[in-house]
C-alpha cells in the first residue's frame, strides 16, 4: 500500500521510519534501564532482555541468562530487579562501552517494536557507534548490524569519520 507522504506527519515519519544512534546516546542516570532503553514505556519486558541479551550487558547485569537475575528477585510490586534500576546502581558494564551499547539496545528495541504489516523497512542511521569502544565490542556491535539490521532488510547507514574494522588483524 502505498501512501502520499505529504499525508503523514512528520512525528509519525520519524517513529515509523527511522532508527538513529547517536555518537554519545543520551543516558538519563536518574531513570532507570527500563525507560532509558524504551522512553514510551511501550514494549514488553521480553523484548528488553532480548536486546540486552544480543547486545552484551545483560551478562553484566547477571548471571547471563534472561530468566534469572543472580541474586534478585521480583519485588511484591512487580518491579523488574534489572530494568526497574538505575544504571548506575547496575553491577557490570560502565563507563565508555555502556551508553554506546546501550544506543545499539535501543535501536534493538525500535527495530523489534516497528509495524511489520506495512512491508515497510525502516533506516538505521548509526553515528560513529563503535568509535571510542574495544575489540570486542565493535565486533559485538558489526555482528548486531549484519544480523539484526541488514539481514532483516532494514537500511543501514554508518557514519564513520575513522574506518575502524572489527577486528585489527
Amino acid at each position: 500500500m502505498i501512501h502520499e507522504i505529504r499525508a503523514v506527519s512528520l512525528d509519525g515519519l520519524r517513529q515509523r521510519c527511522f532508527i538513529a544512534v547517536s555518537q554519545d546516546p543520551l543516558l538519563l542516570s536518574n531513570e532507570t534501564l527500563r525507560f532509558n532503553l524504551d522512553p514510551g514505556i511501550s514494549v514488553h519486558d521480553n523484548v528488553l532482555t532480548t536486546a540486552l541479551t544480543t547486545a552484551g550487558p545483560w551478562s553484566h547485569f547477571c548471571d547471563g541468562t534472561a530468566t534469572h537475575v543472580s541474586g534478585a528477585t521480583f519485588s511484591r510490586f512487580g518491579e523488574h530487579p534489572v530494568l526497574d534500576r538505575k544504571p548506575s546502581l547496575l553491577r557490570g558494564l560502565v563507563g565508555g562501552a555502556m551508553p554506546a551499547v546501550q544506543g545499539v539496545c535501543r535501536a534493538l528495541v525500535k527495530a523489534s517494536s516497528l509495524p511489520r504489516d506495512s512491508g515497510a523497512k525502516a533506516v538505521v542511521l548509526l553515528d560513529e557507534v563503535a568509535l571510542s569502544l574495544d575489540v570486542a565490542h565493535r565486533v559485538r556491535i558489526h555482528h548486531i548490524i549484519d544480523v539484526e539490521f541488514t539481514e532483516k532488510g532494514l537500511t543501514v547507514v554508518v557514519v564513520a569519520h575513522r574506518l575502524v574494522s572489527p577486528d585489527p588483524r
